[in-house]
């Protein structure tokens, strides 16, 4: 069960590696303590991919576990190196400015500037409703800092 979780963290569809010919990426799983400290930010503009991301019907209180991925984005205005939290492919919200300067700076400081940032994170489902009578999601993310990780040359799709 615990290779299967880490196998799609990092992106791998099944037991073989990518062939020699294509191009290849660094991936970095974040480690965490299964606290899911870290809440994502700005999540009230993408509750309609939080709803499409989620599986099943949510109801207060419920919590599902997805792999998150973390990009650094430098063309958003006003806000130099954003990083972004994306989960199946869906941008979800953006790490709050202390814990994205610090992703940045490990970044840069390991040179791996390059590498794709996956975690766990945990869709969280609050009692506020939606303006569409939908339940309101939030998102944490399990993250230990400092920053602990686990690499491997992966091709992402």
């Amino acid at each position: 069960m615990f290779l299967t979780l880490i196998k799609r963290a990092l992106g791998i569809a099944g037991d073989h590696l990518p062939d020699e010919g294509t191009a290849r990426t660094e991936a970095i799983l974040l480690h965490g303590e299964a606290n899911f400290s870290f809440d994502v930010m700005g999540v009230l503009r993408h509750q309609a991919q939080l709803h499409g991301v989620y599986q099943g019907l949510p109801r207060s209180g419920d919590r599902q576990e997805h792999i998150a991925t973390l990009s650094v984005e430098s063309g958003r205005p006003n806000e130099r190196g954003a990083v972004a939290v994306s989960i199946a492919g869906q941008t979800v919200g953006y790490c709050s400015a202390y814990l994205a300067t610090q992703y940045r700076e490990w970044l840069q400081r390991w040179r791996l500037s390059d590498a794709a940032g996956r975690c766990l994170a945990v869709i969280v489902a609050g009692p506020d409703m939606n303006q569409d009578g939908t339940v309101q999601l939030s998102v944490k993310l399990d993250i230990e800092l400092p920053f602990k990780m686990t690499t491997t040359d992966v091709r992402f799709e």
